[in-house]
């Protein structure tokens, strides 16, 4: 489903954001923990690749913390391979993805 977003996002860590009171943790990626080196630089670039952008999110279930799984797109663009490939974050198989497109 497509969502534009306004004033309904914020951005918890690098691989992490609550839109509109749902909690999606992004799937295959792993950024570092808040507090560690790289953290703030990793929340940076995901609040600027989805702040005011109409974004897809492809939801795959949810976690043992309860929130959604989901790959997210601006465009065409995966922002879960966009985080890894530019350095933000490591590739993290989670739950039973297999990650192929993130290869």
């Amino acid at each position: 489903s497509n969502f534009t977003i306004e004033n309904k996002i914020r951005v918890i860590d690098g691989d992490t954001f609550e839109y509109d009171s749902e909690v999606i943790r992004l799937l295959c990626v792993d950024t570092p923990e808040i507090g560690s080196v790289g953290s703030e630089e990793a929340k940076g670039f995901l609040s600027s690749s989805i702040y005011g952008k109409e974004l897809r999110i492809d939801k795959k279930g949810y976690d043992r913390y309860n929130r959604t799984l989901a790959y997210v797109y601006v465009d065409d663009l995966l922002i879960n391979k966009e985080i890894v490939d530019k350095g933000y974050g490591a590739l993290f198989p989670y739950g039973n993805e297999s990650c192929e497109g993130m290869k």
